[in-house]
């Protein structure tokens, strides 16, 4: 009789409530002509930004960064397929990470009334020394549930003890990914209108294939 192997999936996961959140916002505006376009969108990007560095001092942000404005220009078409005037575009994006929900949610309710300004996505995310001390609990878990389910097939083999001999990871193992805008108004229409936040919970999970010997 040959040499008894058996192959499993071993996994976990768990969750946590986000600890940080990163806002990507944009900055956008078109019109006929040029100037004007890329001079309201720089100036509401200095206005973001300053605000942004406000909130950095307080400790509310803890990162926050700013790609380089882009301005283009292009010539759409109508219905009937005639080619219209120029129209100039003007665009420039800001990312910034908050740790105080609270500050973000009364800074996003001064935001979205801003009609040039969008709130292209939130991602929900816990700290590094979280997500390093969680990833190596679960990554502990996936390789006990593997040699679970493989002494239980052995077991049902009529065999009592198994050997591991190869562990392998997956390489593809889910990465990051930023969520849509998980905000609402709930105040109505009229200028004390609130946004209220509705955090992710935050799953980091682990995968492992293991192959195991029967010891016979």
């Amino acid at each position: 009789m040959g040499e008894l192997t058996i192959v499993v999936n071993g996994t976990s996961q768990r969750e946590l409530p986000a600890e940080r959140v990163t806002v990507r916002l944009r900055v956008a505006a078109d019109g006929p002509e040029r100037d004007p376009v890329v001079n309201q969108v720089r100036a509401l990007h200095a206005e973001t930004t300053a605000q942004v560095e406000q909130l950095h001092d307080s400790g509310a942000v803890s990162w926050w960064s700013s790609d380089q404005l882009r301005a283009w220009g292009d010539r759409p078409w109508s219905n009937d397929g005639a080619q219209l005037p120029l129209v100039h575009h003007a665009a420039v994006e800001v990312l910034v990470r908050f740790v105080d929900f609270t500050a973000l949610g009364q800074w996003l309710t001064e935001t979205a009334a801003v009609d040039a300004i969008a709130v292209a996505g939130l991602h929900w995310e816990l700290e590094e020394a979280t997500t390093e001390e969680l990833t190596a609990q679960v990554q502990t878990a996936a390789v006990h549930d593997a040699v679970a389910r493989a002494t239980r097939y052995a077991a049902a083999l009529g065999h009592e003890q198994v050997e591991a001999v190869e562990i392998t990871e997956p390489s593809d193992l889910s990465q990051p990914r930023m969520m849509a805008m998980s905000v609402r108004d709930t105040g109505g229409s009229g200028g004390g209108a609130a946004i209220e936040l509705r955090p992710e919970d935050v799953t980091v999970r682990a995968s492992v294939t293991a192959r195991f010997r029967v010891l016979v």
